[in-house]
């Protein structure tokens, strides 16, 4: 068993204090897209949307930033790929 870190030490003290378990929120690993790929699952999310974009339900389930969906839509438009 890993030693506990600095963190869920404080999380247990607080949740005894309080009288409640405080449930740690489950990360999705980190793993930085190129442009290249954050402008092609943003085109395919738009494409299998019917031509539209929910910017934060984009980044959502591409898992990445808004303003990095936001700058993709600049990066396709720069490119003729879209229109807005």
């Amino acid at each position: 068993v890993p030693p506990k870190t600095k963190v869920e030490s404080e999380e247990k003290k607080i949740s005894q204090l309080v009288g409640i378990s405080i449930k740690p929120k489950i990360r999705r690993p980190v793993r930085k897209l190129s442009k290249e790929e954050i402008d092609r699952k943003v085109l395919e999310y738009i494409v299998s949307h019917g031509g539209f974009i929910d910017v934060s339900d984009a980044a959502q389930k591409l898992n990445i930033d808004k303003s990095e969906v936001l700058a993709a839509l600049y990066r396709l438009r720069e490119q003729n790929k879209i229109m807005f």
